[in-house]
């Protein structure tokens, strides 16, 4: 986290997808918080198919917290299932999912698109058909915002950012950033986001 501090980076998310390889436990997340709190980054908690109670346990950690987080879903659940938190959330797009209900849902702040999917659309020459009928679900929605998943080597296309207007991008801390295994390489770190920033501006 500090590291990310000095490098000018202010949105931080914390996995708690128990699969996940940067899968965090609550107590570590909450020993985080209380050293940056008086820098207020924006926080995001991550989710997959989780218990409500679960969800619910986490969030409490911010009951007396000055910082407000957002929640990010990488599943197929219901709407309702992600108002019933009552908490502003993005949502990682599956074509599987209830993509209508998401985006008109009451705390939605916004979709997240795999970089992966959308290269794939590129190469079957479908891309601009996807985003076409992508941003008409949009309509009434203006508001929402446009994620980017990406990982730090991928061979970003141009064309695809002439199509969309991404508001941020999310990233992985994975072994491309890392001395070893939870280690992060801030020469590394530092060296990749020079990169996107060149590649993304």
């Amino acid at each position: 986290m500090k590291i990310g501090q000095d490098l000018g980076l202010s949105s931080y998310e914390f996995d708690f997808r128990p699969m996940s390889f940067n899968f965090i436990q609550q107590y570590v997340m909450e020993e985080i918080l209380a050293e940056i709190q008086s820098t207020s980054p924006k926080i995001s908690l991550h989710f997959q198919n989780e218990q409500n109670f679960m969800i619910d346990n986490i969030l409490g950690s911010f009951k007396e917290s000055a910082l407000s987080p957002v929640l990010v879903f990488s599943d197929t659940q219901s709407p309702v299932y992600y108002n019933s938190f009552k908490t502003p959330f993005y949502w990682h797009y599956d074509p599987q999912g209830d993509v209508k209900g998401v985006i008109s849902a009451k705390y939605n702040e916004g979709i997240i698109l795999n970089y992966q999917f959308l290269e794939k659309l590129h190469h079957e020459g479908t891309l601009h058909n996807f985003m076409t009928n992508f941003y008409s679900g949009l309509r009434g929605a203006e508001t929402k915002k446009i994620g980017l998943k990406i990982d730090w080597d991928s061979n970003l296309a141009p064309s695809i950012f002439d199509l969309v207007d991404f508001d941020f991008i999310e990233l992985p801390i994975n072994s491309k950033v890392e001395v070893c295994y939870r280690n992060v390489d801030s020469t590394k770190l530092q060296k990749n986001i020079s990169i996107l920033k060149n590649l993304t501006c």
